[in-house]
């Protein structure tokens, strides 16, 4: 081989490495739409574990307690609602509007009191009820003609909807973090009693990676919340400080799974009595895709 063909043979690997070293950047800096999607017919089959554990102290003087101001009264409390329905999208919109049937195979509260193996166990009012959410992405209302849905119910049934609103509202990278507003994560968690006054959050989630799950594209989200509710004549001081793992279905645009716990704190007062409540939080979600479903119309 002459002179010439070899350094011809060595300028063309050349020539084609910044075209290949450019198609590796591009590779790296791929960004991902994590974003609610809607399928007409989707079905899922749901499981919903919420348990709060409180440890409360009350301080009261005068007729209702020690004139000195020490705590008076103590107390421990577990409740357990433990939620299996299975979920059909019956109308879904490009416009974002949906609607979804749900029947509830099972809901129930358990209470244990003192630290008492013993539990109380009662149905809730979405036990054994079919129940329609409507609305938007992020803003559903919850309906029965199999009798009233009380009000705690209703925020249960659509957390699971409203915690959409956490995912960012751009692409992101493997590793990156985005914030989520106040106002956002604030009716989230509080639901109706939310109030932008004297609310304040430090709320964050994060792409851990992209992984394969039983044959499915799946992001591993990483959630990080703060939140502190000032207390008020009408409301209890709240401060939450909780963490979470989410798994959310790309391709189907569902969350498949989440995990919230942490430290609660409630502050309030009652006929005089101070009342303070140390406690946690734990949510747990698991969804099951039995019918990926239609494109919305």
């Amino acid at each position: 081989m002459s002179t010439t063909t070899r350094t011809r043979a060595l300028a063309l690997p050349l020539l084609l490495l910044p075209l290949f070293l450019a198609g590796v950047a591009t590779t790296a800096e791929e960004g991902y739409r994590l974003e609610r999607k809607l399928w007409k017919g989707q079905r899922l089959k749901v499981e919903e574990r919420q348990e709060n554990a409180f440890d409360y102290k009350v301080k009261a003087s005068g007729v209702m307690g020690d004139p000195t101001g020490r705590t008076s009264q103590t107390g421990k409390s577990v409740e357990t609602k433990l939620r299996v329905y299975s979920q059909q999208m019956t109308a879904a919109f490009l416009d974002g509007r949906y609607r979804l049937e749900r029947t509830y195979e099972k809901a129930v509260k358990e209470t244990s009191k003192g630290g008492s193996a013993k539990k109380d166990v009662l149905g809730t009012s979405l036990n054994g009820k079919t129940v329609i959410l409507a609305g938007r992405i992020g803003a559903v209302g919850v309906e029965s003609e199999q009798g009233p849905v009380a009000d705690d119910d209703k925020n249960d049934a659509t957390f699971p909807e409203k915690i959409y609103g956490i995912l960012p509202t751009a692409t992101v990278k493997t590793g990156e973090s985005w914030n989520v507003p106040g106002e956002v994560i604030g009716p989230i968690f509080f639901g109706p009693l939310y109030n932008p006054v004297g609310f304040k959050a430090n709320a964050k989630g994060r792409l851990k990676d992209v992984v394969t799950q039983d044959g499915r594209k799946c992001a591993r989200i990483l959630l990080q919340l703060e939140l502190a509710v000032q207390r008020t004549e009408q409301l209890p001081g709240v401060t939450y400080k909780v963490e979470g793992n989410m798994l959310f279905g790309m391709e189907e645009g569902t969350i498949l799974t989440f995990d919230i716990a942490g430290p609660v704190q409630y502050e309030t007062s009652k006929d005089g009595a101070a009342i303070k409540v140390d406690g946690s939080t734990l949510m747990r979600y698991r969804a099951t895709v039995v019918d990926h479903g239609a494109d919305p119309e």
